[in-house]
């Protein structure tokens, strides 16, 4: 009776203490990358050497795509988002850059794919999912597979036919291929123009499960292939997709 008494502490101190390092861990890494946001933020300054009252970091009235502040910053937010510090990118983002556009459009997707990924080791640190090789062979929920099939089947094609569309108006618009040396947009027409799907739409819908619909269309109608956070994150889209649907099965889910 003692000796098991005794064995109870042993086995539950170190889960503790791992759980503990992991919070304080996750708690410094997430508050370094709210404050590394905070000091660029506050020390971005205008051609005039003034404060810009507005809200995005990396928009024209606050400081050039090129200057080092953004340099550092879009060298930075990957490695943070990687590490950990997504909830903090969260809310940096929240407070100086809630208007999604194409200056900060890869932070938000850097964001979203480490909460999902993060949320998934959470998950599993606090026992949630358990990952002992017999989940994985479990067999399917033929009404959730079937769910998840008809869903993913739809949101592909939609995605598909959105980017489809955003090629056709850039094409009526006479936006000529973008360029390293050029700017999108420099061989319009004079007529008038249709306005452009946003970059968060076609993000939005490759993240929701569209991810492959959108690389199909990438490659179909050579869209969006010359911005690395479509040609790269829609494969690390469709690889974290997988991950997850086979994390949810391994829980139980599917």
């Amino acid at each position: 009776m003692s000796d098991s008494a005794s064995v109870v502490p042993s086995s539950t101190q170190p889960t503790t203490t791992t759980m503990t390092h992991f919070l304080a861990y996750l708690i410094a890494v997430n508050l370094v990358t709210f404050l590394t946001l905070v000091v660029i933020h506050r020390t971005i300054r205008t051609p005039d050497g003034r404060r810009s009252s507005t809200r995005n970091i990396r928009g024209n009235s606050r400081q050039p795509a090129d200057s080092p502040a953004a340099r550092v910053l879009t060298a930075l937010m990957p490695l943070l988002a990687l590490a950990g510090g997504s909830v903090g990118m969260l809310l940096g983002l929240i407070l100086w850059e809630r208007n999604v556009n194409k200056h900060n459009v890869a932070w938000w997707f850097e964001t979203a794919v480490g909460l999902v990924a993060w949320g998934m080791v959470c998950a599993w640190k606090c026992g949630l999912v358990s990952f002992n090789g017999a989940g994985m062979f479990r067999a399917f929920n033929p009404v959730m597979l079937r769910g998840l099939g008809i869903y993913l089947l739809v949101m592909n094609c939609v995605t598909l036919l959105v980017f489809a569309a955003d090629k056709r108006i850039a094409i009526a618009n006479g936006e000529a291929p973008r360029n390293r040396g050029g700017r999108a947009g420099s061989g319009r027409s004079s007529g008038g123009s249709w306005s452009r799907v946003p970059e968060s739409w076609l993000m939005g819908l490759s993240f929701m499960g569209g991810a492959l619909g959108g690389i199909i269309a990438m490659w179909l109608f050579n869209h969006k292939t010359r911005d690395w956070y479509f040609a790269w994150g829609l494969p690390v889209l469709v690889v974290l997709q997988t991950v997850l649907f086979l994390y949810l099965h391994a829980g139980g889910l599917f």
